[in-house]
């Protein structure tokens, strides 16, 4: 088995990044500051679980969305027929810190990690994983 590619969504600096993992050799080079110690964090972070995330660990983008959500919120707030319909598509109005994984597996490869997590009979090689740290509470958030 083998990691091909990891896609980072609203995690600091990488507010929607690709990594394609080379067969030989992958490097992250760029400027001080640019993402490379937040592309390890974040794997550290989902797969490890050494650390939690805080409302700094969202990219500046994301900032913007939560005040978005929360101006919408607090206009609908004391109207008890709009705040059902405004959390029925929470999750389109809250950004998630987002990892996906996908790793290439073959037939000589030990299936017995994955086996739980093949959803599908597809003819296809390639496992999709998608970590996703969200708010668990959306209206304790807001208000």
């Amino acid at each position: 088995m083998k990691l091909t590619n990891a896609k980072i969504r609203n995690y600091r600096l990488l507010e929607n990044c690709t990594v394609r993992i080379d067969k030989e050799t992958t490097i992250l080079v760029g400027k001080n500051n640019s993402g490379k110690t937040s592309f390890s964090y974040l794997f550290e972070t989902f797969l490890k679980n050494t650390k939690d995330f805080s409302f700094d660990d969202f990219s500046i983008a994301c900032h913007e969305k939560f005040i978005s959500a929360y101006n919408e919120y607090s206009t609908v707030k004391d109207k008890e027929d709009l705040v059902e319909d405004y959390f029925s598509n929470i999750d389109n109005k809250l950004p998630a810190i987002e990892l996906e994984l996908d790793i290439e597996y073959g037939k000589d490869d030990n299936w017995s990690n994955i086996r739980p997590l093949l959803t599908t009979l597809d003819n296809n090689n390639i496992l999709h994983i998608l970590f996703a740290f969200k708010i668990r509470e959306p209206k304790k958030f807001l208000d």
